[in-house]
């Protein structure tokens, strides 16, 4: 839907793999030879601080990246809420150069991060940074890093207070050929002066496990054998660490207690069977205590302990039936009286502050489906709010909603609706909506939106936020 979602000639969407996740990916895949090994070894074996944590996801021979950004937001949508202060655009700027400058520790290629907005997201606060790298052999049409960043710049510059730009200039001087990391780092601690050096984050930097990497046999076909089988599962893979078996308990998989329990279950039945075809009183004593003790085996292996030897079956087994395993991630429940807690929101959200008192509340969560397109025309919003209903036209190619007066151009206080909820925007095949990272999410015909996704629309869609819906007319 989106023409803007596409990067290097690859696609990215935002679907639900284990919470909420970016997808690159292309229509006919990615090939494993344009994937750098090195590169995905190093991603794999160490928690690079400030990346986003990557998946590589491969369905019939099609490859995609799979980037976890849960808890998250995208740096697009959090400077559409609030305009920079010269002191936080420097710290964002000094949290983004700190990801950068940790490149050469783990043989990353510096201009393959993705600096545009769409692709930084913020954690807890602007100087939470995660960036997003592409792992791959070779770019087409890459851009230097000292470009991107001068390009960044240049952006942020204009969400920064107008009154505090001054001098903010000079930082794109410096990005030009002679480009230095450390330097510009640098250039940023003496913009802020000797005490508010202690208040930038600080990055520690880990010693990376490099792994050797092995020789792979050169082929045309689209086979994954040349990247490593961490990733894929398909091939075994010479172990990194050895550990000695101890006899600390390992608790099984939930998959694994369920075929003990049908293993346990199939023996029971043939024990009473005996027993039915003969009965006497010698084969009822044998078969109750057999089923006493298969029972009492089964509780110990499934809610006790297990020998640690028995750990190498269960990873086994686990390798085997699964292509990709990402951590399982559970949202908190916050429960908290909604009125109460938001009846003065409005006055004080900020997206750059982590504190209580400006979250939006989460009322639930459902799964998202796509929907049908719309020619390109003039449109009119009617908004039905409690069987109240409005119109108000689209000026130009967006029309936001959400709970800041100045952001949006349509106001909703109701409790629950987030500083940006959800925009409606003018594509160039007709008209779209998504979802801006809402705590309460946005309905399209009673189906949730996946966050940051397009979704096309057509006349008489109900686009629903909480209580009020919404209607291109």
């Amino acid at each position: 839907m989106d023409s803007m979602q596409e990067i290097y000639g690859l696609r990215y969407d935002f679907v639900y793999s284990h919470g909420l996740v970016m997808k690159l990916h292309r229509s006919d895949g990615i090939y494993s030879q344009e994937l750098s090994g090195v590169q995905l070894r190093m991603l794999e074996s160490n928690k690079i601080p400030r990346l986003l944590p990557l998946e590589v996801q491969e369905i019939d021979f099609q490859i995609s990246l799979l980037y976890h950004m849960h808890s998250k937001r995208m740096l697009s949508q959090v400077l559409k809420a609030e305009r920079l202060t010269k002191a936080q655009f420097i710290k964002l700027m000094f949290g983004i150069l700190s990801a950068l400058e940790q490149s050469g520790n783990y043989m990353l290629n510096e201009s393959q991060y993705l600096l545009k907005e769409n692709f930084i997201f913020i954690g807890s606060e602007i100087t939470d940074v995660y960036l997003t790298y592409l792992p791959f052999q070779q770019l087409v049409g890459v851009i230097p890093l000292h470009t991107q960043v001068g390009m960044l710049i240049e952006r942020l510059i204009k969400i920064v207070v107008p009154d505090e730009r001054a001098g903010l200039d000079e930082l794109l001087k410096a990005c030009n050929e002679d480009f230095n990391l450390s330097a510009f780092k640098q250039k940023l601690l003496e913009w802020m002066g000797k005490p508010q050096m202690n208040k930038l984050p600080q990055y520690e930097l880990e010693t990376p496990n490099v792994i050797p990497q092995t020789p792979s046999k050169k082929d045309d076909r689209p086979f994954l054998s040349p990247l490593p089988s961490p990733i894929f599962h398909k091939h075994p893979e010479p172990e990194l660490k050895t550990f000695e078996d101890n006899d600390n308990p390992i608790l099984l998989s939930q998959r694994n207690r369920l075929l003990i329990l049908v293993v346990i279950f199939l023996v029971l039945s043939f024990i009473w069977k005996r027993y039915l075809d003969h009965p006497h009183d010698a084969m009822l004593y044998i078969a109750c205590g057999m089923s006493l003790l298969l029972i009492d085996l089964w509780i110990l292996f499934s809610f006790i302990w297990v020998p640690s030897g028995a750990s190498k079956w269960n990873k086994l087994v686990n390798k085997k039936n699964n292509k990709s395993i990402s951590p399982q991630v559970s949202e908190p429940k916050l429960q908290v009286n909604i009125h109460d807690y938001y009846e003065n929101l409005h006055k004080h959200t900020t997206l750059l502050s982590g504190a209580p008192s400006n979250a939006t509340v989460f009322l639930g969560s459902k799964q998202a489906v796509a929907v049908i397109p719309l020619k390109a025309r003039a449109a009119m919003i009617e908004v039905n709010r409690e069987g109240s209903k409005q119109q108000i036209p689209m000026l130009g190619n967006s029309f936001t909603i959400g709970r800041g007066e100045a952001e949006c151009s349509y106001v909703e206080h109701e409790a629950g609706v987030s500083r940006l909820h959800a925009e409606i925007f003018k594509a160039l095949e007709g008209y779209g909506v998504k979802d801006l990272g809402s705590k309460n999410g946005t309905l399209l015909n009673d189906e949730p939106l996946i966050p940051y996704q397009s979704y096309p629309i057509k006349e008489g869609d109900t686009i629903r936020i909480l209580k009020t819906e919404f209607r291109i007319v």
